[in-house]
């Protein structure tokens, strides 16, 4: 994985100010060791629930970027599609 884009974060309840700060410093670094592997495909939708209550700042962008992992290669039949071959 070489890239992510992500056209939308939407982070709701209790917690969702303090993902944010995780969202924008730790999270970017911690998707592209968790996606290293994993071959490119363009997802419409990716849904985790994390529950980020008593953990520090990089255990929660470790926890989060797993999760996405496992969204990401579960991928739900028709959910994903190859992306598209570079100009």
């Amino acid at each position: 994985m070489t890239d992510i884009a992500v056209d939308r974060l939407r982070l709701r309840g209790p917690n969702a100010q303090a993902l944010v700060r995780v969202a924008a410093r730790l999270l970017p670094t911690a998707l592209d060791r968790a996606l290293a592997d994993v071959d490119d495909v363009v997802l419409d939708r990716v849904v985790v629930r994390i529950d980020p209550t008593g953990l520090d700042a990089q255990t929660i962008a470790t926890l989060w970027a797993d999760a996405v992992r496992t969204a990401v290669r579960a991928g739900a039949p028709g959910c994903g599609r190859p992306a598209p071959a570079p100009p």
